[in-house]
């Protein structure tokens, strides 16, 4: 992850703190039933801040949660389950999972960017069934990225419209765009955004490693997912 979104140098530039936490055989325990390692990750990330709240100087109104896939299922339990710690999360390529979604109550408002490729082929944009690579992989279902944003726009208090705005072309030769999505009349602190990557897959957009198309699907250089999900936390009010 470190390697992958670069935010080492975004944290550096606007000064925060990034941590990377370690699943278990790189895996997250994200609420869905087909999870082979059910371990208490919840806790292991309430214990994580503990400790960094202890040894650093956390401001504890403006805790944050990213990851993608796998990780992003987990950012999506992470605001259901720990909203009382965490003010606002950035799921990339990945949706509330199906198992989850009948039991998220959140305790607290929590503020929400949504980055997804519409032509992913492991997680489902429209929900659905999640590749499992022939039973290696963790399976499950997700919900749509319509019906999460909207999920998390009722539960912050959200008007329930919307509106959409396509994104200025950054990379002439990448085939893929960018479709933002706002929705209306949230409160400061429960702000829903989806940004649709038209043509993208299952990729951190910005992210400068090798992929692997047959996969993946197609990466996009449009925006830097870093830098768009550190702007759109730090723009929120203190919670």
């Amino acid at each position: 992850m470190e390697r992958m979104t670069g935010f080492n140098a975004v944290a550096d530039q606007d000064r925060f703190i990034v941590i990377y936490p370690d699943g278990i055989g790189k895996h997250w325990n994200d609420g869905r039933t087909t999870i082979k390692n059910p371990q208490d990750d919840v806790s292991f990330v309430a214990a994580l801040l503990d400790q960094v709240q202890r040894n650093y100087a956390v401001n504890r109104r403006q805790i944050f949660a990213t990851g993608i896939s796998n990780g992003a299922l987990f950012t999506e339990r992470l605001g259901c389950d720990l909203s009382s710690r965490i003010a606002a999360i950035a799921p990339v390529a990945g949706s509330l999972p199906a198992d989850l979604a009948p039991a998220c109550r959140p305790a607290k408002p929590v503020a929400v960017m949504q980055i997804n490729g519409m032509a992913d082929p492991i997680m489902p944009y429209s929900g659905g069934w999640v590749e499992d690579f022939g039973g290696r992989g963790e399976g499950g279902q997700v919900i749509s990225v319509a019906e999460t944003a909207a999920f998390w726009a009722r539960h912050n208090g959200c008007a329930g419209e919307s509106t959409s705005v396509r994104l200025p072309v950054v990379v002439m030769s990448d085939p893929t765009r960018i479709v933002r999505t706002d929705y209306l009349s949230c409160p400061p602190v429960g702000k829903v955004t989806v940004l649709s990557v038209r043509g993208g897959g299952h990729v951190w957009p910005g992210n400068s490693l090798s992929f692997h198309p047959r996969i993946t699907g197609q990466p996009s250089h449009q925006i830097n997912a870093s830098e768009v999900i550190a702007d759109f936390f730090l723009s929120l009010p203190k919670r």
